[in-house]
Parts: C-alpha cells; sequence; structure tokens
C-alpha cells in the first residue's frame, strides 16, 4: 500500500468541532453565504448557526451535560445537521442511527449509547418509541418533522422548543482530546460497536482529505449516501463546511433520477457516491450520465467495490 504525503498539522489544546467545522465561516466572513440548500429553502450559514445555537440551548434545558450522548435519528435535514451540531458545541457527545431501521435496533441502540435526548421526526418516531419501551434510555425526545397528533410524555416538539430558545449559545470548553462523536461500525461482525472519535480526530481527517480534494467555498456537496453514514456527513458535509462549501440535502431515500435532477437543479460540483449507486446510475440513459458527469469537477465513491472501481475519481 503507498504511503500519502506527511502532512503538518497544529491543533490547538482547546478545540471544539462545531466551531471548526461550521462557526468559523461567520468569522472568515461567510455568515451570508448559502450553506444548505434544502428543497425550495436556503440556510446560510448564519442561519445554520443559530439554529445550532437554539438547538443547543433545548437540549441543555433537557438536561444534556459535556460528555452525555445524543442520538439523532432524522432524514436528512437542517435539523440533522443542526442536531449534532448542537450536541458538540455543548460538550456532549453526538451520534446517530440510521432511520430505517425496526424497533429491535433503537432498542438496542439506546441501552448501548444510553442517551439524554433522541432527535427524532415523524417518520421514525413511532419505532423509536416502539424500541424505548424496553429501555431507561433516552430520557427524552425531541420530535422534529411533522408533528403527530398527540406527544407522549417526556417527548418534546422540536419546533416549539428551538421558537423560544435564545440563538446565542457559549461554546464549550472542550479539549482537541475530549470525544466529540460515535462512530459505529456497520455491524458486519454482529451487533453495531461504537469507535469514539475525539475532537481533534475530525481535524487530522479533513486536513488529510484536502489535500487531495482541495474543497473551495464555491462548491456545491451532494450525496448519495445518507447523512447517517459516517463518509456523507464527513467528506460531503463537515470537511465541504470548514472551506466555505455549499451542501444540498434532501430527506428522501436516494435514487439515480434524485441524483440527476439535483445535480443539474443545483449545479452540484462535488458527489459523494457508493459503488451500487454507481453502478445503477451508469446503466442509466446515456445522455443524463453525460450531462452529470460534464457538471461534477469531482466524484469520490466510498466504501466497499461492486463491480466499480472504488477508488473513480472524476
Amino acid at each position: 500500500m503507498a504511503r500519502g504525503p506527511d502532512i503538518s498539522l497544529s491543533i490547538p489544546e482547546q478545540l471544539n468541532l462545531t466551531s471548526y467545522f461550521l462557526e468559523d465561516n461567520i468569522s472568515q466572513g461567510r455568515g451570508d453565504k448559502v450553506a444548505i440548500y434544502y428543497r425550495d429553502e436556503k440556510y446560510t450559514f448564519n442561519d445554520l448557526c443559530a439554529l445550532t445555537n437554539r438547538v443547543g440551548n433545548v437540549l441543555a434545558e433537557l438536561g444534556v451535560e459535556p460528555e452525555d450522548r445524543v442520538t439523532v435519528i432524522l432524514g436528512d435535514s437542517p435539523e440533522w445537521a443542526a442536531s449534532r451540531y448542537a450536541t458538540i458545541k455543548i460538550g456532549g457527545v453526538a451520534t446517530w442511527a440510521y432511520s430505517y431501521l425496526q424497533p429491535s435496533d433503537y432498542e438496542y441502540f439506546f441501552n448501548y449509547v444510553r442517551p439524554k435526548v433522541a432527535v427524532v421526526d415523524h417518520v421514525t418516531l413511532e419505532r423509536v418509541r416502539e424500541g424505548a419501551k424496553n429501555s431507561r434510555y433516552p430520557n427524552a425526545l425531541l420530535v422534529a418533522g411533522e408533528p403527530p397528533a398527540r406527544l407522549e410524555k417526556r417527548e418534546y416538539n422540536f419546533y416549539d422548543m428551538v421558537k423560544s430558545a435564545s440563538d446565542r449559545l457559549e461554546t464549550a470548553p472542550t479539549s482537541k482530546d475530549d470525544i466529540a462523536v460515535w462512530l459505529f461500525s456497520g455491524g458486519t461482525t454482529g451487533k453495531p460497536k461504537a469507535v469514539p472519535h475525539m475532537h481533534h480526530d475530525g481535524v487530522i481527517g479533513c486536513e488529510s482529505m484536502n489535500y487531495n480534494v482541495h474543497y473551495t467555498e464555491h462548491d456545491l456537496m451532494l450525496n448519495a449516501p445518507k447523512l447517517f453514514f459516517h463518509y456523507a456527513h464527513q467528506l460531503g458535509m463537515d470537511w465541504p463546511f470548514r472551506y466555505g462549501a455549499s451542501v444540498v440535502l434532501f430527506p428522501e431515500r436516494t435514487t439515480p433520477q434524485i441524483i440527476f435532477e439535483l445535480v443539474e437543479k443545483h449545479k452540484c460540483t462535488m458527489l459523494v457516491n457508493v459503488p451500487t449507486m454507481m453502478r445503477a446510475m451508469i446503466q442509466t440513459p446515456e445522455q443524463e450520465f453525460i450531462t452529470l458527469v460534464s457538471l461534477l469537477r469531482r466524484s469520490a465513491i466510498v466504501a466497499a467495490p461492486s463491480g466499480v472501481d472504488a477508488n473513480f475519481w472524476h
């Protein structure tokens, strides 16, 4: 295996990944630049930082303290991003789970992670409720998306609480060696297992990838895999945000047609993909694929190969 170049980094003792990935855009003068395109809405970096602060205040109100875990079980959305960044900003540990799991899977995650709060939406709420019946966790459910007819005990409307929360929030004085997130294995050897990552790990990953990818503030990212996959929210959100790039998010299950439509609509410049989706895209009408390739400056294929070269880059 070829060894990559040595990269020299200076990482401060006090470090918080929400500041590093998201909030530094404000000090860099990019506050009014669009961070997220979501359906027909646009969220600037100022908007996303304000939402993150509001969610952070809500989490603190619900009892989340430094080193406590919060689990995000949402479709790809600004709420997904803000909930994760808010957890990290207040010194908590961000975790997340696939949004299409069964109740027994959520029961396993809750007993394993022991989150103070889980952030869910109308799509995942019923399965999460069922999974939480045999667990002492989470202490509270914060429910986004379309509001259900009735919220049960220890369930709170995401938007009502966020609306009344302050958009000012002090960043926790986290160390570079504090735990920021838990990334989970795929469960191929049994149940998924958590791999704790510290704040400095995010910096190392970002700087290392940027050595090859060269993100810029003019880039517009699109992810074929959903944000609950770590390579999607890292390669396709955290790391681009660091350099002022924008991200397109969509809550639906990914299909080749959605990818073609969004790339053309937003004129995306970078695509994070997986081999199975790439193979499906190649099998679509030639003109659609040619249009996609002509717009993208780079396409990264991640995860295990499936009939497509996993090192394929445009």
